[in-house]
């Protein structure tokens, strides 16, 4: 990744290459969210990896609704809409969410 590349242009530029522009994009966005969630929304949070998290899918949403508006609806790409849905609704809760709790930890 170059400097001023953020980690979703990087996956879409390997989305293209993989996919032709219309198939199999899927894995790579789900990719994305899982590891987007684990390293930044995951067990130890701070507000920078939340914010950081929060731009991340906020422009994969973008990048998912964009591409929904343009392809043959599936299974799988309802899924992965709902997946983006559902990873910023938690992201939401842990940002509103300043406290320790369970096996979440706030390091600020």
């Amino acid at each position: 990744m170059s400097p001023g590349e953020s980690p979703v242009q990087v996956f879409a530029l390997a989305r293209t290459l993989l996919s032709g522009e219309t198939r199999g994009l899927e894995p790579v966005d789900w990719l994305m969210i899982q590891h987007t969630m684990w390293n930044y929304v995951g067990l130890i949070r701070s507000e920078r990896r939340l914010n950081r998290a929060m731009r991340i899918l906020r422009e994969l949403d973008l990048e998912i609704a964009r591409f929904y508006e343009k392809c043959e609806v599936s299974d799988s790409i309802i899924g992965l809409r709902n997946g983006i849905l559902t990873a910023l609704l938690i992201l939401e809760a842990a940002q509103q969410s300043r406290e320790s709790r369970g096996c979440h930890y706030r390091i600020d």
